[in-house]
């Protein structure tokens, strides 16, 4: 209903919420012709109090750290499109020790994949900015 707060119309759907970051991740690794990394959600808030971030690509693994807890879906999925870039940026051997630099040309690529993947992405999924994941 558009006459609801916003706050009201946030839905509360953990196994839609996963279903949806897995059709991202999919999406995402298609689209880029990568393997899908492995992902760890994270439902707490000692990942972003520790890194101040909400998410992070280790080349090293191929792994994902993504902070789900009490996020909106729309921005958990951009947080994740933006660390499967950072893995197409590893397999094609575009990373190096200073590439998570804020301003560094690799972030700034990750962030306009992320921004561009994601306009298409929430209008073939508008769901994802009515939901939100909670620990409970």
């Amino acid at each position: 209903n558009r006459n609801l707060p916003l706050n009201e119309s946030i839905q509360i759907n953990p196994k839609q919420y996963i279903k949806l970051l897995n059709t991202l991740v999919e999406d995402c690794c298609k689209e880029l012709e990568i393997q899908k990394p492995v992902i760890k959600l994270i439902n707490n808030d000692k990942y972003t109090n520790i890194h101040k971030s909400y998410g992070g690509y280790f080349p090293d693994t191929n792994e994902i750290k993504l902070v789900i807890y009490g996020r909106l879906l729309k921005d958990s999925c951009t947080t994740l499109a933006h660390e499967c870039y950072h893995s197409f940026q590893n397999k094609n051997g575009l990373l190096t020790p200073n590439s998570g630099g804020d301003g560094t040309k690799e972030e700034n690529e990750a962030n306009s994949f992320a921004g561009r993947f994601m306009r298409q992405f929430g209008r073939n999924n508008p769901e994802i900015y009515f939901m939100r994941y909670d620990k409970n």
